[in-house]
């Protein structure tokens, strides 16, 4: 045992699990990984061509190109036994190697039609003999594992006496097993982003919720908290200067008491009320796309692939139940204070009330549009990334025996890390086009605030009252910059909306059909 430890190994399990998207990407990255480990650069062979004859003498001629997840039970296991046959001629480029190969193959004949696995049988007596499929030679202790009585009847030693025969699968049921897994060649990670109609937004998620509703109201309250507790503290400081009777001040003391306090009281109320209502819709979304998955067998292949209902029923439904408070509470609260903020600014201080409209305009139309140039989608593609690194950490996980055992494990974390970087410039985009919606909108609301004092200073109004509607105008900042988050953020709820809306909608009609029976 200590002798095996140290040779070099290439592996096929029972249940074969790869990394890549496509046939040729796994390969590749099974031959460059025993290149650099065996092979010397000079040495190097052509990868393209190992892939093309690993995969002929696999019964996968020309499938280079198709992803992974689309292949049939029968293909996976001869796909892992083209990633053992690369990895061999791949270290048969050098020119020696410091001992025999140990190659371990776990049912390399199982579940395959009666021409799939004579092909097998051939390659594997080939390797027992040392003789490669592109006619190298190369010094191999071959161990399978096998219920095949062909298998037993070429070893050169047997050890158990204990055979079950399998249940063989005829050409025509490989065929059709494969066809149907095919799906149309579609990626399955490329998951079709459906297009969502406004009646979807009131449909499908938590609007007419009685709690989510409440939440709503609590977020115009701790908006209007903070932006009174600034106007009175404005007026207070003023109106002190003029030295009035103390009882005068004393309401609008406890005022700002009640609105400093009431602030922090507002925004727990707002938290609490929306991740309740939330929280509960997302699980009853969670349960559709569930029911979905598996009552059409259209969709089974996310069930069976590494990963595949990880990233739907956890990644997706957790973004689209992140970005729904992100998106709808901000929204409605920011124009409803800004609107009544108005109002008080009109009744403050007549004639000082366009600032704040013209503030209001360039908040929620001018602003949001330059953030989303600025953007350029780069809120949906993070979304999307992360999604993708839930599958590809699931899948590695899963596929670390794999792995190790055939080379691959160095290129599979170094892609992944390339893969995690090269959205590094998407992210500081994204951080960019954040910074720039605070950063106008403060500008907006300090502008408001400088046109609101000199407009109120021609027209006469009182010293206190101006400072009241200055820094009430300051406040809007709050708003209007929670507003313009929303407004990007929406992208990520429509974009998050759309992928699982096929889900939801089946499962629609699945119920539609159940109720009717």
């Amino acid at each position: 045992a200590s002798g095996l430890a140290t040779r070099p190994m290439a592996y096929l399990s029972q249940h074969p699990v790869f990394v890549s998207k496509t046939v040729a990407e796994e390969l590749a990255m099974v031959a460059e990984g025993t290149v650099v480990e065996y092979v010397p650069e000079k040495s190097a062979p052509n990868i393209a061509e190992l892939i093309g004859i690993a995969l002929e003498h696999s019964g996968l001629a020309d499938t280079q190109l198709r992803h992974i997840d689309n292949l049939s039970p029968g293909e996976r296991r001869r796909l892992g036994f083209a990633r053992v046959l690369i990895r061999l001629l791949a270290a048969s480029a050098a020119d020696s190697t410091p001992q025999s190969w140990l190659v371990v193959l776990d049912e390399p004949t199982a579940h395959l039609d009666h021409t799939s696995a004579t092909l097998i049988r051939s390659a594997l007596r080939d390797l027992a003999d040392g003789k490669l499929p592109n006619g190298q030679q190369l010094n191999v202790m071959l161990l399978v594992a096998s219920h095949d009585r062909l298998v037993h009847a070429a070893a050169d030693q047997l050890l158990g006496n204990s055979v079950v025969a399998p249940t063989p699968i005829t050409d025509n049921e490989a065929t059709e097993a494969a066809e149907y897994s095919r799906n149309g060649g579609q990626e399955p990670n490329d998951v079709p982003v459906q297009r969502v109609r406004l009646r979807d937004w009131f449909h499908y998620l938590p609007l007419n919720n009685v709690k989510f509703l409440a939440g709503i109201g609590w977020a115009i309250a701790a908006y209007l908290a903070a932006a009174l507790l600034s106007a009175l503290s404005g007026w207070l400081i003023v109106q002190a200067a003029y030295e009035p009777p103390i009882l005068y001040l004393l309401a609008v003391i406890v005022g700002v008491r009640f609105f400093g306090t009431g602030r922090a009281i507002f925004r727990y109320a707002e938290r609490v009320t929306v991740h309740d209502a939330v929280l509960s819709w997302a699980n009853r979304i969670r349960l559709r796309v569930w029911d979905a998955l598996g009552s059409h067998a259209v969709q089974w292949n996310k069930l069976t692939r590494s990963g595949g209902a990880l990233s739907v029923l956890i990644s997706d439904v957790d973004q689209l139940r992140d970005a729904v408070p992100r998106v709808i509470v901000p929204i409605p609260a920011a124009v409803i204070t800004w609107a009544l903020a108005t109002g008080i600014v009109a009744y403050m201080a007549p004639g000082s009330w366009w600032p704040a409209v013209v503030a209001g305009i360039a908040a929620f139309i001018i602003v949001p549009v330059i953030v989303r140039l600025v953007d350029a989608r780069t809120t949906t593609a993070l979304a999307d990334h992360r999604t993708g690194l839930v599958t590809a950490t699931s899948r590695l996980f899963t596929a670390a025996g794999d792995m190790a055992a055939n080379g691959m494990t160095h290129r599979a974390s170094n892609d992944f890390a390339t893969v995690d970087m090269r959205n590094s410039a998407p992210l500081k985009r994204n951080a960019l086009a954040a910074g720039l919606g605070d950063g106008l909108t403060s500008l907006v609301a300090g502008w408001a605030a400088v046109q609101t004092l000199w407009v109120a200073f021609t027209n006469g109004i009182s010293a206190p009252n101006t400072a009241l509607v200055v820094m009430l105008m300051l406040a809007m900042a709050e708003p209007f910059g929670r507003f313009s988050e929303a407004m990007t953020e929406s992208r990520t709820l429509h974009h998050q909306l759309g992928k699982l809306l096929p889900l939801i909608e089946q499962d629609d009609d699945h119920r539609d059909r159940k109720s009717v029976v």
